[in-house]
């Protein structure tokens, strides 16, 4: 498949097999295929030892509060996104946990996330009939706009996006 040969300490990719060079000229194998052929042997030990970094959008709410737990209980650092607009921070209270964080952000406007994210979980969407009566404009904001800005927001930081929606969007509440 592909032959990259790459500088002292860089990968080279072959058959599905990740070829680190050593300074002697030896090259010492690992399983696997990497679709990244420019990391070096330190920055792969790095990214295997640092915690995995996840964004809720919707966290209050009732689904993204259990995501957050099961997330949490991953191993993983949660970092919390909502407006309270549906959601309620009662749906957070029990998470005692210092790898959580909560931001009280609206999505449908800027969203600056420092430090290192993995991954993105969009959930924000007001999901009741009732809400859509009374915030229809903003719930659909949240559904364009706001899915626009969490997409720009895994470009930035190179994350993994998963985006959720209700059945109410093929029209049966």
């Amino acid at each position: 498949f592909l032959n990259i040969i790459v500088n002292p300490f860089r990968i080279k990719v072959q058959n599905k097999r990740v070829l680190y060079k050593k300074r002697g000229g030896r090259e010492t194998a690992r399983r696997g295929y990497r679709h990244d052929a420019v990391r070096t042997r330190q920055e792969d030990e790095l990214t295997k030892e640092r915690q995995k970094v996840a964004a809720v959008t919707g966290a209050a709410g009732f689904i993204g509060s259990h995501l957050c737990d099961y997330l949490l209980g991953k191993g993983q650092r949660v970092i919390g996104l909502d407006n309270l607009n549906t959601g309620t921070l009662r749906n957070l209270e029990h998470i005692d946990s210092e790898d959580f964080v909560y931001m009280n952000l609206d999505i449908t406007g800027y969203i600056d996330i420092p430090g290192e994210v993995d991954y993105i979980y969009h959930l924000a969407c007001p999901a009741s009939p009732i809400d859509y009566l009374q915030i229809s404009l903003h719930t659909l904001k949240v559904g364009a706009v706001g899915t626009l800005n969490s997409l720009g927001l895994a470009k930035f930081k190179c994350a993994r996006f998963l985006f959720t929606s209700t059945s109410e969007v093929y029209g049966q509440p």
